[in-house]
């Protein structure tokens, strides 16, 4: 019994394994009626895509990943339904590492009674409520299967480093195979926790607390061990069926490939930058209703952590991962993978809340008064995670299909064999994943100016296209590399994300309906073809825009992100009227009576504000507005403004 016990703990010294269990499943059951079932923003549709075709996606890889996402998206059945079940599954699989984590700060020595144990499996449970831990778990990405896998790890580790376990040969390899799978899901997370791990290991070695010397040899081998679907990458590079990131089949390529070669010059943060967005992180934080939770996560290790190597591994794993963030430049915390990297930090975060909670309401005496207050306490906790800010009905995913129908009125409004140039993440991965994995518009030649220095993306291209006119590939820089390609296909429609990409082609631009058309398709022909799509792409938006509303969740800054990005095109061609209906559709609001006040000219600056963002929101887009209205009308700009005020988070 008590072997079955352990298996069903997974190893672990859990307060009772049942209402952890029932805590996963309760868990489990909101993920799954919240999270997302088809495709969504950013690098989801990529990931889905390589886990599709069993392929291989961004680098550094996430092979292990791909795995879990093609086993059971091969079949006939509704692939995506599974990809996300994958983050669903191992978002709440999270709840028995960190309620063990919980347990150990409490001190688990102590026999416990009924309440106490399902108090703190329970509001562990409650914990993954919070968005910064629903997010990854509610869509396809990486972080939730990492986070397990690390907080497994962790959960592991600690009661041997509090001296309550002597390790053995096998402990060391399974940390070791641990920290390795992370790897293979993340290999960045994998070097944040095996680093925070060595520390507090140093420590507890320096104070002979660990009996013999653990084995190094045993923890790289189950290192090395865990990287064994790497060999994936290697097996997959030279494919031509599928999507193959970067293509590394040469040592070169390789080496590229696994040093993440592609996002290197995103990290470009001083140390004072660093430390400056650090403190962004914080106030955005607290914004978001994490500040007491952050403050009683640390102080719960600090209190309660029975020997300081364990608040070692907690304050390392927080502070190296807040670190990689913050060296991202430009940085906004509200990007959900620049958050996503902390999303360990925060089970372990939320552990430390737990068992401070519980280790207070335990001292009161009297079993009546607990019996009442541990349930009343877990109850209040849970609703309150629950109503932190997009409270958790508004995020809820389940029939979000914005991400698929703005990519499909991308498509159908190319022309036969165009080519689309999209850059942006939110706009470019649904559209390749449509394309790539659905066979949907296989005639578009979808261009991604960031792929476009890549020698691979044009082999890429040229496979899926045939057809296309070759040119030459030595290039100063992409852009101009771009301009030869479109000069090459010159007989072919273009159509762009924006502006400045539209002009690569050296043909007239104008705004088309979701995209900006060049040459031909600006001409008026007497249809009407070209205003008729404004209109609808600009309703649509706004009434996308209007259902996700002052909600703070990531559809709403992405489609204020568009409204904006039009707004600054049109406001660059002289069309002030219609950078107004753009703001504020991509504010969800109707524009045409602001638009009335405002007359179309050519700025000689741009308005204040309107450079390069990376997401928007509805409050800055109004914000725009107001600045071309007060050209022609203060007294209507000071009441957008105040609007816009309003509208702040």
């Amino acid at each position: 019994m008590e072997r079955l016990r352990r298996i069903a703990g997974l190893g672990l010294v859990l307060p009772s394994v049942l209402q952890c269990w029932m805590g996963f499943c309760l868990l489990l059951l909101v993920y799954a009626f919240t999270s997302s079932r088809d495709l969504y923003w950013f690098d989801s549709a990529e990931l889905a895509l390589a886990g599709l075709q069993n392929g291989l996606g961004h680098p550094p890889g996430q092979p292990l990943y791909t795995w879990l996402l093609h086993a059971g998206a091969a079949g006939d059945g509704k692939p995506l339904v599974w990809m996300n079940f994958v983050s669903n599954l191992a978002g709440a699989l999270c709840v028995l590492p960190a309620s063990s984590i919980a347990w150990t700060l409490l001190g688990r020595g102590r026999r416990e009674g009924f309440l106490t144990a399902t108090a703190v499996a329970g509001l562990v449970a409650g914990a993954g409520l919070i968005p910064q831990l629903w997010e990854s778990s509610a869509r396809v990405e990486v972080y939730s299967v990492a986070g397990f896998l690390g907080l497994m790890q962790v959960a592991l580790l600690l009661p041997v480093l509090d001296g309550e376990k002597k390790p053995g040969a096998v402990f060391w390899f399974v940390q070791g195979l641990l920290l390795g799978l992370v790897g293979s899901v993340n290999p960045v997370l994998m070097l944040i926790q095996a680093a925070a791990s060595l520390v507090a290991v140093a420590a507890a070695l320096l104070r002979r607390a660990l009996g013999p010397s653990p084995s190094m040899l045993l923890v790289a081998a189950g290192i090395a061990a865990g990287l064994l679907p790497y060999i994936h990458v290697v097996a997959v590079a030279a494919s031509t069926d599928r999507f193959i990131w970067g293509a590394p089949e040469t040592l070169a390529s390789f080496s590229a490939y696994i040093t993440g070669k592609d996002y290197t010059q995103n990290l470009g943060a001083a140390p004072g930058e660093v430390i400056a967005h650090m403190g962004v992180f914080a106030a955005w934080s607290v914004r978001r209703g994490m500040g007491v939770l952050l403050a009683g996560g640390i102080l719960g290790w600090v209190l309660l952590a029975p020997r300081r190597r364990a608040l070692i591994v907690f304050l390392a794993c927080l502070l190296l991962s807040l670190v990689w963030v913050c060296m991202n430049k430009p940085y906004f915390p509200e990007v959900p993978d620049f958050y996503n990297y902390l999303f360990t930090s925060n089970w372990l975060i939320m552990a430390g809340a737990v068992a401070l909670l519980v280790a207070g309401l335990r001292r009161i005496e009297g079993r009546p008064v607990r019996a009442v207050l541990l349930p009343a306490v877990a109850g209040l906790w849970i609703v309150s995670l629950a109503l932190l800010p997009p409270a958790l009905w508004k995020r809820a995913r389940t029939s979000n299909t914005v991400p698929r129908k703005m990519a499909q009125a991308i498509l159908d409004e190319a022309p036969e064999n165009a080519i689309v140039i999209a850059g942006s993440d939110h706009l470019f991965f649904p559209l390749f994943y449509l394309t790539e994995g659905e066979g949907a518009r296989r005639d578009v030649v979808l261009v991604n100016p960031g792929w476009a220095s890549s020698s691979w993306y044009w082999k890429l291209l040229y496979r899926r296209h045939p057809d296309l006119e070759t040119f030459d590939l030595d290039a100063p820089n992409r852009w101009v590399r771009l301009e030869n390609f479109l000069l090459a296909n010159h007989d072919r429609e273009v159509l762009a994300e924006n502006l400045s990409y539209g002009t690569l082609s050296g043909r007239m631009p104008c705004m088309g309906g979701w995209l900006v058309w060049t040459d031909r398709l600006c001409l008026d022909d007497g249809s009407g073809r070209r205003a008729a799509a404004r209109r609808a792409a600009i309703e649509t938006l706004r009434g996308w825009a209007a259902s996700v509303g002052r909600r703070w969740t990531i559809d709403e800054r992405v489609l204020a992100y568009v409204g904006a990005s039009w707004g600054h095109d049109e406001t660059a061609m002289g069309k002030l009227k219609d950078a107004v209906r753009s703001y504020l559709a991509g504010a969800g609001m109707a524009g045409e009576g602001p638009a009335a006040a405002v007359e179309d000219m050519t700025l000689v600056r741009p308005p204040p504000g309107s450079g390069f963002i990376l997401l928007s929101t509805p409050a800055r887009n109004v914000s725009y507005a107001s600045h071309l209205v007060e050209l022609f009308d203060p007294a209507l700009a000071r009441k957008l403004y105040g609007l816009s005020v309003a509208l702040r988070y």
